[in-house]
C-alpha cells in the first residue's frame, strides 16, 4: 500500500506497533474526502489526495503539538479537492 507507506514516513514512525491504527485513520480520511465530493478513486498516485490524507493523518496524531494548524490545513485542502476544476462531469 504505497500511501499507506507514505503516510507512515510523514509521520516519522518507524515501528510497526501503529500500523493497524494509521490504516484506519487513512481509510477515516479518505472516507471524509469521498463524502465531500473528491475523487478517490486513484488515492494511491495521486498526489493531491496523498497530501490531503497526510494532513488529516498529522491532525489524529497531533504531530509537532500543532493539531489545530493540521486540521486546518487539512480542512483547507478537503475545500480545494472538493472544488476541482478538473472534475469530470
Amino acid at each position: 500500500m504505497l500511501i499507506f507507506n507514505q503516510v507512515k514516513k510523514a509521520l516519522r514512525i518507524t515501528h510497526n506497533k501503529l500500523d493497524d491504527d494509521i490504516r484506519l485513520n487513512i481509510n477515516a480520511a479518505l472516507s471524509d474526502l469521498a463524502s465531500a465530493g473528491v475523487d478517490i478513486d486513484n488515492h494511491e498516485t495521486d498526489e493531491a489526495v496523498i497530501v490531503a490524507v497526510i494532513l488529516y493523518c498529522r491532525w489524529m496524531y497531533n504531530q509537532l503539538e500543532i493539531g489545530e494548524q493540521w486540521r486546518q490545513n487539512y480542512e483547507e485542502k478537503k475545500k480545494l479537492l472538493s472544488l476541482d476544476i478538473h472534475k469530470e462531469d
